[in-house]
């Protein structure tokens, strides 16, 4: 032990024996920063020529990373949900705002119907906002939920594919993809990239795909143009080659 250190263990002996210790501060995170904010005043579009799909709505609220924006910024907005009680809510939620259009249905590999699992609880608790295509992907909420596993029920929803949908729509462009699809995210991102339009921006949970997914998406963002930045379970990816689409 160099002499330094036996200088700083002999002060810290000294601060323990009094019942005192030293630590370091974090800097303060009372004014954190919006990626998306800052990666949308990128692209020139604004307002309601900003052109916005949301995969995953769920109430328009709840953990919801794009609600402040689709009000303050008046975004047009396509928001797609297939659980029939949060749909209602999210009617409900942007029932006012104009440049919004709301979707009661699943983005699958077909058009028709597919079955979600959930977790059977009151409408509106944060256990019913557990869904997924996957009941694996539901099981392993079984530390915060009790008796998971008898709760999680199958339920047919009506799905069409991800360009069924923007046919149907009539979306030519996008601007902000958002996905929340707790473990179809990076179906839905391949789905997106065999349309011709690519978004400028992309924003997708990760935590539920597994290893080799998590490699294969980002090999097929960085071909497709797109760099990213992953915050815990998030990743966001921004288009930096070619122009997006009009």
């Amino acid at each position: 032990m160099s002499v330094k250190s036996k200088v700083v263990e002999g002060v810290l002996k000294q601060f323990r024996r009094r019942g005192l210790q030293i630590t370091r501060l974090p800097f303060p995170n009372d004014h954190p920063l919006n990626l998306l904010t800052l990666l949308a005043d990128r692209i020139p579009h604004t307002g309601a020529d900003f052109s916005l799909v949301q995969i995953g709505a769920n109430d328009g609220i709840s953990n919801d990373p794009v609600h402040d924006l689709i009000i303050e910024r008046g975004w047009s907005a396509l928001l797609v949900e297939p659980l029939t009680d949060a749909f209602d809510r999210l009617k409900k939620t942007y029932e006012n705002v104009d440049h919004v259009q709301c979707v009661n249905c699943a983005i699958g590999h077909s058009d028709g119907t597919m079955t979600l699992w959930r977790v059977a609880e009151a409408p509106g608790s944060p256990a019913s906002r557990c869904t997924s295509f996957s009941r694996a992907v539901l099981a392993k909420q079984y530390r915060s939920i009790p008796n998971l596993e008898s709760r999680i029920q199958p339920i047919e929803v009506p799905s069409f594919t991800l360009q069924s949908l923007l046919e149907r729509c009539k979306v030519g462009r996008i601007d902000l993809l958002q996905i929340d699809t707790e473990g179809f995210d990076f179906e839905v991102i391949k789905m997106m990239f065999s349309t011709p339009i690519r978004p400028g921006i992309i924003n997708f949970e990760n935590n539920h795909l597994s290893y080799e997914d998590k490699v294969a998406c980002a090999r097929l963002l960085r071909e497709q143009g797109y760099r990213y930045l992953s915050f815990g379970r998030d990743t966001t990816a921004f288009r930096t080659e070619g122009a997006v689409p009009a």
